[in-house]
């Protein structure tokens, strides 16, 4: 899986490596998807002058969305939802819960790993008990809030 997260502003001149010499990024690239998912996500670092982090962000979320024709369900899920929800653009605390469910089928196909279900589970509780905790603090404070 090819890395794409920019470490410094010098380093967006990096991700130039990708391109080919027309400019454009190397279509080669189509064949990571998991390599896309990181570079959408780097693109979300985007500002006014970085034209290379749009183009990134044009280029993967293109080759992102036709990938989900060619792909199983539950890639589907992880790759729409970081179109959708991009990590540094979304609550990740919020959509917890909303992805709880799709845990493990996300943790496999991001890791590529059988050797993770043990503590697959152990994350999975820990997820669980801190939704809790969070909907149980919401609540007392609306309480608070609402006895004055």
């Amino acid at each position: 899986m090819t890395d794409f997260r920019p470490k410094s502003t010098e380093d967006q001149d990096g991700l130039a490596k990708f391109k080919d010499e027309n400019g454009n990024f190397n279509q080669e690239l189509a064949k990571d998807i998991k390599g896309l998912m990181s570079l959408f996500e780097a693109s979300q670092f985007s500002t006014i002058s970085d034209y290379i982090l749009d183009d990134a962000n044009k280029f993967s979320r293109k080759l992102l969305k036709a990938s989900l024709k060619n792909v199983e369900q539950y890639e589907g899920m992880v790759i729409g939802n970081t179109l959708r929800y991009p990590y540094h653009k979304s609550l990740p605390r919020v959509m917890a819960k909303k992805f709880l469910p799709y845990f493990k089928s996300s943790i496999m196909f991001l890791h590529d790993s059988n050797h993770i279900n043990d503590w697959i589970i152990k994350v999975h509780d820990l997820a669980r008990i801190d939704i809790n905790l969070a909907q149980i603090s919401q609540q007392l404070e609306i309480l608070k809030f609402r006895d004055g």
